[in-house]
């Protein structure tokens, strides 16, 4: 089985230490399994640029449009067809690989594999929460041929989306089904917040492990209203414990 892992990431001094946990995990050297965090940068000179594990994409970095647009790019760059399922994650996400491929020996490729779907009262649709979407490559195949006319349909102007909304209103489109069995390996950010090195045994058959599940808030101004670094920097001797596990 062959995955392709695309990780939504950005620079700072912060973002580049978790990406170090990741690399921990890429260092593993899985047979079949390719990993690339992803990036935007409007200072390179083509239209994308693949260094190691990065690819760069001619565009502003931003939420909105950003994050979709450079999932879907991605896609296409590295050759979706050639992977059986595709992981689109973040980088305060992290997973233990070889609980991940025994449970996708068993997983329907019709199905979209998330461990938290979510109903949006203001955009009205069901969404899979973007820290963790698995698609197989035949669903993959129908969202690109039907990628422009969802959006046409829906808004010419995808700005006003997050990328999980349109992930969610593509899928329901396309009448791709939702598998949420894979919550079950979830661990989330406030189970891993209170644990201490003695209780790591709670990480038993899980493989997916959410070490955020806030974001940055701003008003009106553009100013920052919560302090993640703070908090992120307090979590990072937790995130330790969870990359031990995963590696």
């Amino acid at each position: 089985m062959k995955l392709l892992f695309l990780i939504i990431a950005s620079r700072n001094e912060l973002y580049d230490k978790i990406k170090e946990y990741w690399q921990q995990i890429i260092d593993k050297k899985y047979d079949n399994i390719d990993f690339y965090f992803l990036y935007n940068d409007p200072s390179i000179e083509n239209e994308y640029i693949i260094t190691g594990n990065d690819i760069f994409f001619k565009e502003k970095e931003t939420r909105i449009p950003g994050i979709l647009n450079k999932t879907i790019q991605s896609m296409k760059i590295c050759n979706y067809n050639n992977y059986d399922y595709i992981i689109r994650t973040n980088l305060s996400t992290f997973f233990y690989v070889p609980q991940l491929l025994l449970f996708l020996q068993n997983a329907e490729p019709t199905k979209i594999y998330a461990p938290l779907v979510k109903y949006s009262e203001r955009y009205q649709t069901t969404f899979p929460v973007g820290f963790c979407i698995i698609i197989h490559k035949s669903n993959v195949d129908k969202l690109m041929a039907n990628f422009s006319t969802i959006i046409m349909k829906y808004n010419n102007n995808n700005e006003m989306y997050p990328d999980d909304i349109w992930f969610g209103i593509m899928f329901n489109e396309l009448n791709m089904p939702y598998d949420t069995s894979i919550q079950s390996s979830l661990i989330r950010s406030d189970e891993i917040y209170n644990i201490v090195p003695s209780q790591t045994h709670i990480f038993t058959n899980k493989f997916i492990f959410r070490n955020r599940d806030y974001h940055f808030k701003f008003d009106e101004q553009g100013k920052q209203q919560n302090d993640i670094v703070k908090r992120l920097q307090s979590e990072i001797p937790r995130w330790e414990l969870v990359i031990k596990h995963c590696i």
